[in-house]
């Protein structure tokens, strides 16, 4: 990576809230890129892939569909 370039960070996390939340202060930014932002394990894996990325912000429990996830 280049020293002027922008570091690419994606946000998986279950909670839509908080997850659009910190891509919406992460893009305050001048150094960040905000690739992605995914609420669930099947849109990570697909947003990894289709992506350069360097950093991964990640709920450590994230389930692959929303109804899967108890309260």
């Amino acid at each position: 990576m280049e020293i002027n370039q922008k570091i690419k960070v994606a946000v998986a996390d279950f909670d839509k809230d908080f997850a659009d939340g910190l891509c919406l202060y992460l893009r305050q930014s001048a150094k960040i890129d905000v690739v992605g932002c995914v609420h669930d394990g099947l849109e990570v894996a697909s947003l990894i892939k289709n992506n350069d990325v360097d950093v991964l912000v990640m709920d450590l429990v994230l389930p692959t569909h929303r109804r899967n996830r108890s309260s």
